[in-house]
């Protein structure tokens, strides 16, 4: 009798043990399930707090931020009249439309011809047209302007220190700069939405 009522406690015991060990694994296992769930659930809650505080940065402290990134270097050249053009005289005053090109560039002769076909309206629309040549002689470019008859200002960067300032990789290439000094466009092709782009705050 004894040895029965020791067998039936010692299995009653083994039984309470799993028991309570099974109790305690399907808790942790409930835990962890939830603990994944509830990071999953909250982050997309929380992401388009952090995407609206970024964009009010952006919209405040960072624009100012970016435009000081995208400032134009200043520099000064002589148009080919010896006159002397600095590129932050006309800070406050207009925007400025910048092209980089040579004589030999048979893209940038096409890119002239659109130019000077266009130069009226974009000077109707207050835009400031500067043609930069790069590394090419006085009387090379005088001779290109002339054939070509040419209407707008033309600097020339002799040493291409001002081609390289703008971190110039090949020509044609233009740089849109609005009346902050600050650069809308650049790109090899002239920038059709050149008002939208000056538009912009």
């Amino acid at each position: 009798m004894k040895n029965y009522c020791l067998s039936l406690a010692i299995y009653i015991f083994i039984i309470l043990f799993f028991c309570v060990a099974g109790c305690i694994s399907t808790e942790k296992a409930a835990i962890e399930k939830t603990a994944p769930g509830e990071i999953t659930a909250s982050a997309p809650a929380q992401t388009p707090m952090i995407e609206e505080t970024a964009k009010g940065a952006v919209s405040t402290v960072g624009q100012a931020a970016v435009e000081e990134m995208n400032l134009a270097p200043d520099f000064s050249l002589q148009d080919l009249n010896g006159n002397t053009f600095l590129l932050s005289n006309y800070r406050d005053k207009q925007p400025v439309l910048l092209f980089f090109w040579t004589t030999w560039c048979p893209f940038c002769s096409e890119e002239m011809k659109l130019i000077a076909k266009r130069s009226p309206q974009l000077l109707n629309d207050g835009l400031q047209l500067v043609g930069i040549n790069v590394e090419e002689s006085l009387n090379r470019v005088k001779g290109f302007v002339k054939s070509h008859n040419l209407p707008f200002l033309i600097l020339l960067d002799k040493d291409a220190q001002v081609a390289q300032s703008f971190n110039i990789v090949g020509i044609p290439t233009y740089f849109l700069i609005d009346k902050k000094g600050v650069m809308r466009f650049t790109g090899y092709s002239f920038p059709e939405e050149y008002k939208s782009l000056l538009s912009e705050k």
